[in-house]
């Protein structure tokens, strides 16, 4: 199971919540993994969907202030 690699089923099972991002998905809480269930979207998974609205629904998009993407 690849999943114990990247992340224990006993570290999974305290997350307070989880989401994953996709171009097609934008964020999306996630309510389990595997068979844990989550508690769905909490404050933070809120506050990343609203800001990433507010970011895609822009007239033209500022350059991400990220270390990676800076020249």
């Amino acid at each position: 199971d690849w999943s114990s690699d990247v992340c224990s089923s006993d570290l999974i099972k305290d997350f307070e919540e989880a989401f994953v991002t996709a171009s097609n998905k934008e964020v999306m809480p996630l309510s389990h993994i595997d068979d844990i269930q989550l508690k769905g979207a909490g404050p933070l998974t809120q506050k990343v969907m609203e800001r990433f609205k507010e970011y895609t629904e822009q007239e033209t998009w500022q350059d991400l202030l990220i270390p990676r993407y800076q020249n």
